[in-house]
């Protein structure tokens, strides 16, 4: 594409240009280390650094073209020995969606936004279950990555940079990929990454303490949350809300028409009420009134908040074309997601073992809660806390662990540059009787080799991720495969002793 074409599709935007606009563009980023010939390169100023310092690397590596800060000083000091092309203007990052929207210019025709504290990734991944079991050709994408029918694959963020994020839209589209559930972070929704998806449907799933390293305060969290219904869903399109949300009426009146349909869920909806539910060993029975009619229907997942998953995905998918009869039979075949409580294995005595990404408060109290229902024997508890986040989250995450768990190990999570003894310590002044095992494997050694007839072990954190972040390095550890091998080696004993 020609980059007068580029700048000329982007109506409504005021731009300086110093150079000519007449060559040819190959694609677009804001990232040094994907420059490519012929890229247009967009220097976004961030909390840490500025794209504007990496222009002249940008240009070094093939970038024909620069999108940068109107008033910069890297503009002022351009003079007539500049040899490519610079494009100023106001808003560079809110600009930097809409040139790669009209770059990347094809999309799946329904497009699901989901926003939310905890469950986004269940839900995005729920959805695109609900909508393959109806012969539609699905995708979600997240923190888990890219997932079809047939494949899947890594992404770096939830929410991905608006160049990868429409560059991998349109390839979903030309393979014919018509449906999309994807996660909204809040941090994607401030940096304006999703601006110009045609949202068709966009859903809410509930809002607890977290990212308030970013965010500074529940406000300003809230605000970046509520632009998925704000500005980003079409004026026709359906919101999908959690009812039983103390923001619940937030959501609601920031609407931007009349026109926007609405699809609640919980036990205090109108759409999809949940009236009962009953627990079993790894199951749940759940009674339901859908659009008026009671309904029941068997759920293969554990935790109360998995029922609230299950049921924003179904209400996405009603609001997106699937018969009501079809999506609740569905709903009996969905498949728990990697990380989400997640059943790693059993002892022979019985204790089950358990991993889940819960990393905030409201997730770890939910996770703890919910497996409280499914064991008679304790309830036995391995987390940590990240370094370089919210330091306020480990003191109420300690709080909750001393509450609602019978015995704790504190190790490791993902310190990164932090010093991980003093995020234990920190940790440690709020959970009373508490182990600490620095060394992660060892914790969840410990834990597994002491758990009795019956007792159930989570192990909370970290969930599906496959690496532990310690100083500026990450090494291979992933909590499943981990707490498998070591469920192997104790039941191996088992044998032995026997």
């Amino acid at each position: 594409m020609k980059l007068i074409d580029l700048i000329c599709a982007c109506k409504g935007i005021q731009f300086e240009t110093i150079g000519s606009l007449d060559v040819e563009i190959f694609g677009i980023t804001s990232n040094t280390k994907k420059i490519a010939e012929g890229h247009l390169f967009v220097a976004l100023r961030g909390a840490k650094v500025d794209g504007h310092d990496f222009i002249t690397e940008a240009i070094e590596k093939g970038a024909v073209a620069i999108l940068g800060q109107s008033g910069s000083k890297f503009q002022l000091s351009l003079d007539n020995s500049f040899s490519s092309c610079f494009i100023a203007c106001k808003d560079p990052r809110g600009t930097y969606p809409k040139l790669c929207s009209v770059y990347y210019n094809k999309q799946p025709e329904m497009i699901a936004g989901i926003t939310g504290t905890n469950g986004k990734s269940s839900v995005a991944e729920f959805t695109r279950q609900l909508w393959s079991f109806n012969s539609l050709s699905a995708a979600s994408l997240g923190t888990l990555g890219l997932v079809t029918e047939n494949f899947s694959e890594k992404t770096n963020l939830t929410t991905p940079d608006p160049a990868e994020l429409f560059s991998l839209v349109k390839r979903l589209a030309e393979s014919n990929i018509t449906h999309l559930a994807l996660e909204a972070s809040s941090h994607g929704l401030d940096q304006h990454r999703l601006d110009y998806l045609d949202i068709g449907v966009a859903a809410f799933t509930n809002l607890s303490r977290d990212h308030l390293d970013y965010h500074k305060n529940m406000r300003d969290y809230l605000s970046a949350k509520t632009l998925l219904f704000s500005d980003l869903l079409r004026n026709n399109g359906t919101a999908v809300i959690n009812a039983d949300d103390a923001n619940y009426s937030h959501i609601i009146s920031s609407l931007n028409s009349s026109k926007i349909s609405v699809i609640d869920y919980g036990t205090r909806a109108k759409t999809l009420r949940l009236l009962e539910r009953r627990v079993e060993l790894d199951r749940q029975i759940i009674d339901l009134e859908v659009f008026g009619k009671k309904r029941t229907v068997e759920l293969n997942l554990v935790g109360s908040f998995q029922v609230s998953n299950a049921l924003c995905a179904l209400g996405i998918a009603m609001a997106s074309g699937v018969d009501d009869d079809k999506g609740l039979e569905c709903l009996e075949k969905l498949k728990g997601v990697r990380g989400r409580l997640e059943l790693a294995g059993k002892k022979r005595n019985g204790a089950s073992i358990y991993i889940d990404y819960a990393h905030t408060p409201d997730a770890l109290k939910s996770a703890l809660i919910a497996l409280r229902n499914h064991t008679t024997g304790r309830l036995k508890l391995v987390f940590g806390c990240g370094g370089e986040r919210d330091i306020g989250k480990r003191e109420e995450m300690g709080t909750i662990a001393s509450r609602f768990a019978d015995e704790i190990i504190i190790t490791d999570d993902n310190p990164r540059n932090e010093d991980p003894k003093a995020i234990r310590d920190q940790i440690m002044k709020f959970v009373s009787g508490a182990t600490v095992i620095a060394n992660r494997k060892e914790a969840i050694k410990n834990a597994v080799f002491n758990l009795g007839a019956n007792d159930l072990l989570i192990i909370a954190g970290k969930g599906h991720e496959g690496e532990q972040q310690i100083g500026a390095s990450s090494f291979p550890f992933d909590d499943a495969v981990v707490a498998k091998n070591i469920i192997e080696n104790a039941n191996n004993l088992d044998n032995k002793i026997e």
